[in-house]
């Protein structure tokens, strides 16, 4: 801001910040379509993190947080009925 006063004291100004990565945030077993394959695969899901008893992530040998391969969870028609994703 001091730069701006500075250099321009005679303009109006507004500034505009981009927040994108905000909205990215989900339930680790939402939908995503990101996340869907364009054809069948034997293990279809999302990786998320596993998580012990106590709620803290889990660490491997390696130091890197675990991962577990988990369902999408259901979809939603606009009448509010759900839509399975996995064959039973």
């Amino acid at each position: 801001m001091a730069y701006v006063k500075k250099h321009y004291p005679d303009d109006d100004h507004e500034f505009v910040y981009g927040n994108a990565k905000t909205h990215i945030k989900r339930t680790d077993k939402a939908l995503s379509a990101t996340k869907m394959p364009k054809g069948p695969l034997p293990v279809f899901g999302v990786d998320a993190n596993v998580t012990g008893p106590d709620g803290n992530p889990v660490y491997g040998s390696d130091g890197k947080i675990k991962k577990q391969r988990i369902r999408m969870g259901n979809g939603k028609f606009a009448d509010g009925t759900e839509q399975e994703f996995y064959f039973p």
